[in-house]
């Protein structure tokens, strides 16, 4: 049986790819067209995208700007989301290194769940996020469903669709599985945007 599946689209905004904004990561640009490409064709597809992005606040208590300069400051031009990537199925905002921080991983649960998806697909800046968010939706229990704690999502990653944020390693998942991979019971699939296309969605 085909998994239902959603994509989760992470930090793809203005202040991240503009080549005026506050932190721009152009070693990160390749990452645009395959991630273009894969919301287009999942939108063909009905399969929900989820756009999760930093949306800071102006009073600088967030853990991001007491490092960096002002960026994605809630409700600024910066931290919108590229327009070449169209809308979102939903969006949630968050305010810290990964989706799953505090209160804004619960949100993010409550629409996960609320789609009913069985695999998601990760695509983003940056490096450490993805990995991240991808151990904890893939093994963390009770996270799936909490009444069947045993559960977790099957997490698709695709290698053209990872930015490396600026850091000098680019992301490379199949050197990464075994961070990933925490326990038997985790699913990950490593491939591109193309192939994943090219299959229908099929994994």
């Amino acid at each position: 049986m085909a998994k239902k599946m959603a994509v989760i689209v992470s930090d793809m905004v203005n202040d991240f790819f503009h080549p005026k904004a506050a932190i721009a990561f152009p070693s990160c640009n390749h990452i645009v067209p395959p991630i273009k490409m894969l919301c287009d064709e999942a939108r063909k597809r009905g399969i929900p995208i989820v756009f999760v992005g930093d949306s800071l606040r102006p009073d600088r208590k967030s853990p991001e700007l007491e490092i960096w300069t002002d960026h994605c400051v809630k409700g600024t031009w910066g931290a919108k989301f590229l327009d070449i990537l169209g809308e979102p199925t939903a969006y949630v905002e968050k305010e810290g290194f990964t989706p799953m921080f505090g209160k804004h991983g619960e949100e993010l649960l409550e629409v996960l769940r609320s789609l009913n998806v069985d695999a998601l697909i990760l695509c983003g800046v940056c490096t450490p996020e993805i990995e991240s968010t991808a151990q904890i939706l893939s093994i963390e229990p009770g996270l799936k469903d909490p009444e069947r704690p045993e559960l977790g999502w099957d997490i698709i990653i695709c290698n053209d669709a990872v930015g490396d944020c600026g850091e000098e390693r680019l992301f490379d998942a199949r050197r990464d599985l075994h961070l990933l991979r925490g326990n038997k019971g985790s699913k990950l699939k490593v491939t591109t945007v193309w192939e994943l296309v090219s299959q229908d969605f099929e994994i």
